[in-house]
């Protein structure tokens, strides 16, 4: 718990995360969590050799329900007055799931363009509650049947559904890594090594009492592997895949091993730790939204902050745990009668609430008079062509184990339109920021020119990049630069994220389709780039009383221009064509927000892309060398 609160908190000296790997802490809980179910289902069944549903989703409810439905209510009136509606409808989303243990659907189905960061979500964390509740729903009644039916081959039977699930993981950190790490099935062995492990016994002594020393350092050995992987690990490691099961074995070597004289317990069983181990179910609920709600009140974050945060977070959760969840885990002072309407009453209360916020039904009165604003909706995927023409994370993915030679190419239903033999062929490569501006190529040369679009999300074009959060981008990036090569296009254009120093970064693409006869290039700068969503933004400045500017500077990032900058003596160097949307869009360091009347004519509909109409008034405006 500790160590996930320090990663969440991104604690950092001298510009290094503390614990980057901290997110493993999440892993180690479904461990512990599988361990301890199991061993009390077990018991259950040696001694009675019955197991009863009510009373074990009865425990369940009252650990998880009274402190998950506090932390929500608590939550409203601070989502209410620091949130915009379109932040308000993720939460109150996100809510609903978590009330209906889908989160973790809801987080892996939610758009990655169109979302709030995942810092601003408040009840992010839930996910793993969805997770391990929906593991309680199917394995009792797995663990049961074969208890019943296959009692010697039951722990069997649990490995072999781990190992199906390890390697599920290992595929779709390959494939589909955002369901991988959000959906039980390549979950659920981290929770299944926990369980089995509940089938033997614990504790280092063997029969005669004798400690082997390898097996009495187990326990240390197993919290070195826990805290150097939580060190070492990083987000953009493949996760949950094999490597993860370093921190897996060391936490079942320290549970498997552990004893009440071991000096390993002994150090976590100080009056400290045993406190945190206490209430660290509060605590992981409320230290997400405290921080959630701190950036979205502009607070700097500064060290003395956040751990003035983190003691908020702890004592809160230790109210919660002596206010809440003692007294509702025990029948003897809450009856099952009063606790099943109380969190009935309570529930009902939470969707009511969420369901209003949701539908805009209970929409904030300072938002009533920029409501045409926060209306703005921005379908890209039409203008993008995504699927066919632009590949989202999961279009990609398969061609990263695509076996080499296959006739499957990842662009092959993108139709170019009004194609002619007799028109030249203009080639825009790139990923999303080369994707949103296919509607100004279209709409200003389509008459003149066959268009093909070759973009990817987040997949810049240069050869050989891989992309750990892209799987695939490297492979149809090479698809790409060989149809090139085939194809002979009269101009490409290529348009990315860039970044400082990427014209660096793409010197070897460029002298690759110049070598191969590739002579008229076009680089699109980067266009305006915004801390925040621009529509959200807009309308935070009307809702204050402020007209909606022509030009803003108010969230700019500052590295703009010096990547435009270069890539424009890069261009004159080298000889390339160099296409500057921030000329166009800006001066004097404040950039256009809108070309039109209304929330039709803005010119960003996010914190980065251009919408429609925005990129065809760059487009068109870009010197017509064509």
């Amino acid at each position: 718990m500790l160590a996930v609160i320090v990663y969440h908190a991104d604690f950092a000296w001298r510009g290094i995360t503390l614990l980057p790997g901290g997110f493993l802490g999440v892993d180690v809980f479904f461990v512990i969590s599988g361990f301890l179910i199991t061993s009390i289902i077990l018991r259950e069944l040696k001694t009675t050799n019955r197991f009863s549903f009510a009373r074990f989703y009865e425990r369940r409810a009252r650990r998880i329900l009274p402190a998950l439905f506090l932390v929500m209510l608590v939550s409203l009136p601070f989502a209410w007055g620091l949130m915009v509606p379109s932040a308000l409808r993720e939460y109150s989303g996100s809510g609903l799931s978590s009330l209906f243990f889908g989160s973790n659907f809801w987080f892996w189905l939610e758009n990655s363009y169109t979302a709030e960061i995942s810092q601003l979500k408040p009840f992010l964390h839930t996910w793993t509650l969805s997770v391990e509740e929906q593991f309680y729903v199917f394995f009792p009644i797995l663990l049961i049947v074969t208890w019943k039916l296959f009692k010697r081959w039951t722990a069997f039977i649990i490995v072999v559904l781990g190992l199906v699930s390890i390697q599920l993981a290992e595929y779709g950190s390959h494939r589909f890594a955002d369901a991988a790490f959000y959906l039980l099935p390549s979950r659920g062995w981290e929770l299944l090594a926990g369980a089995v492990l509940a089938f033997f016994p614990v504790g280092n002594r063997s029969r005669n009492g004798f400690v082997s020393p390898v097996v009495g350092f187990a326990p240390a050995l197993g919290i070195l592997m826990i805290i150097a992987s939580m060190v070492t690990f990083h987000e953009t490691m493949r996760h949950p895949s094999y490597v993860t099961a370093f921190p897996i074995i060391g936490t079942l070597l320290f549970i498997r091993y552990a004893t009440d004289a071991s000096r390993t317990t002994r150090l976590l069983s100080t009056p400290l730790l045993v406190g945190v181990g206490l209430i660290s179910y509060s605590l992981y609920l409320w230290h997400f939204p405290v921080f959630v709600f701190a950036r979205l009140s502009d607070i700097p974050l500064t060290i003395p902050v956040k751990l003035a945060l983190v003691a908020l977070s702890v004592g809160l959760a230790i109210c919660t745990y002596f206010g809440v969840e003692g007294p509702f885990r025990r029948k003897s002072i809450i009856p099952t009668a009063l606790f099943t309407g109380v969190a009935g009453v309570t529930f009902v209360l939470l969707v009511g609430a969420f369901v209003a916020i949701f539908t805009g039904r209970a929409l904030p009165v300072k938002y009533a008079k920029t409501q045409d604003v926060l209306d703005f909706q921005y379908a890209y995927q039409p203008i993008f062509r995504e699927g066919t023409c632009f590949l989202a994370p999961q279009d990609m993915e398969p061609f990263a184990t695509q076996t080499p030679g296959s006739s499957v190419g990842p662009f092959d239903d993108c139709e170019t339109k009004n194609e002619s033999p007799e028109k030249p062929t203009l080639f825009l490569w790139g990923d999303s920021h080369a994707a949103h501006l296919f509607a100004g190529y279209d709409a200003e040369y389509a008459d003149r020119y066959n268009i093909v679009q070759r973009t990817a999300s987040a997949c810049a074009p240069v050869l050989g990049r891989q992309v750990n959060a892209r799987p695939g981008c490297r492979e149809i990036n090479d698809r790409v630069f060989q149809e090139i090569l085939e194809t002979k296009p009269d101009r490409v254009v290529l348009a990315a994220y860039w970044w400082v120093g990427s014209s660096e970064s793409m010197r070897a693409t460029l002298d690759a389709l110049k070598t191969n006869g590739i002579e008229s290039i076009e680089i699109v700068g980067p266009v305006p780039r915004w801390e925040t969503s621009m529509p959200v933004m807009l309308s935070e400045m009307v809702s204050a009383g402020k007209p909606i500017p022509v030009y803003l500077s108010e969230g700019l990032q500052p590295d703009l221009f010096k990547i435009d900058a270069e890539w424009k003596k890069f261009a004159a160097t080298e000889g390339y064509i160099h296409r500057s949307p921030l000329t166009i869009l800006c001066r004097d360091k404040a950039c256009l927000t809108r070309v039109g009347a209304g929330p039709a004519g803005i010119v960003q509909w996010d914190s980065a892309h251009l919408t429609k109409l925005g990129s065809e008034y760059v487009v068109s405006r870009f010197e017509n060398d064509f």
